[in-house]
């Protein structure tokens, strides 16, 4: 990632250089992006330049520009620039990244390589804000999961298979463990607690096919604004949540047909 000066529109821009990957892929990376860049947790896209021996995402600048360089929830965490908040401060952080990631997946994509490397930090108006990057991972949740079969499976097994899509385990994995460092760093404990009580729920003996036995991003979003020290209360469901009055209310949402065929977007 470099920073350059866009001359025709005044403004400096993160230009990012992909060695890998194919003028699809880069154009949906820039389409999801464009498909996100209405919320506060994304950085906006510009462009993309598609030549024969050259492609790039341009988007956003989120950093110093005298500096030229970003700061990563890597660096805050555990590099060279930590960053000393209060514990409200780090709990607004982390609201942002799930805001996000709930989000998305309003959306029906998937972020799928949720790590402090791709949450990079702003220092806002008012706070600091995180805002979730690098979507080249990015899949649609009701995209069918390809799977290796073997010559010899049974009838049974290949329509199993076939039922197969990509869910929400990764992103909730990965949720946890971002709040969970979070938690640690900025002596939150709710926040330590609820990162560690995601994991434990996305655990690997769990059959990735049904997203039903995961925790959904509507509690995850609730329990955080609430700073609730029972975190992801598995007790707690959907309908109860749809009806509780108390702290703050779930946007009723309308959907609209995105750019990206399939998606849905929720309206802010």
């Amino acid at each position: 990632m470099t920073l350059k000066y866009q001359q025709s529109a005044g403004r400096w821009v993160a230009y990012k250089s992909l060695f890998e990957g194919s003028r699809d892929d880069v154009i949906l990376e820039a389409q999801v992006m464009q498909l996100l860049g209405n919320h506060p947790s994304f950085p906006a896209v510009y462009g993309v330049v598609i030549q024969a021996d050259h492609l790039a995402l341009v988007s956003e600048f989120l950093g110093d520009e005298l500096t030229s360089r970003s700061l990563s929830l890597t660096d805050a965490l555990q590099g060279q620039r930590p960053l000393e908040l209060s514990g409200g401060e780090w709990n607004d952080i982390a609201r942002d990244i799930v805001d996000g990631v709930w989000y998305m997946h309003r959306c029906n994509l998937l972020h799928h390589d949720l790590k402090t490397d791709n949450i990079l930090l702003v220092d806002g108006v008012t706070r600091w804000e995180a805002r979730i990057i690098d979507f080249g991972q990015c899949k649609q949740s009701n995209e069918q999961l390809v799977v290796p079969l073997d010559e010899n499976i049974t009838p049974h097994e290949e329509m199993m298979a076939a039922r197969l899509h990509w869910t929400t385990f990764s992103d909730i994995y990965g949720i946890g463990k971002l709040l969970r460092l979070i938690g640690q760093h900025g002596n939150v404990p709710s926040l330590e607690e609820g990162g560690l009580s995601l994991k434990k729920s996305a655990n690997l003996s769990k059959e990735p096919s049904d997203d039903n036995k995961y925790p959904q991003m509507e509690i995850v979003r609730f329990q955080l604004r609430n700073k609730s020290r029972k975190m992801w209360n598995k007790n707690l469901n959907l309908k109860e949540l749809n009806s509780c009055k108390k702290g703050f209310l779930l946007m009723l949402l309308n959907s609209a047909t995105a750019s990206l065929t399939g998606i849905q977007v929720p309206n802010n």
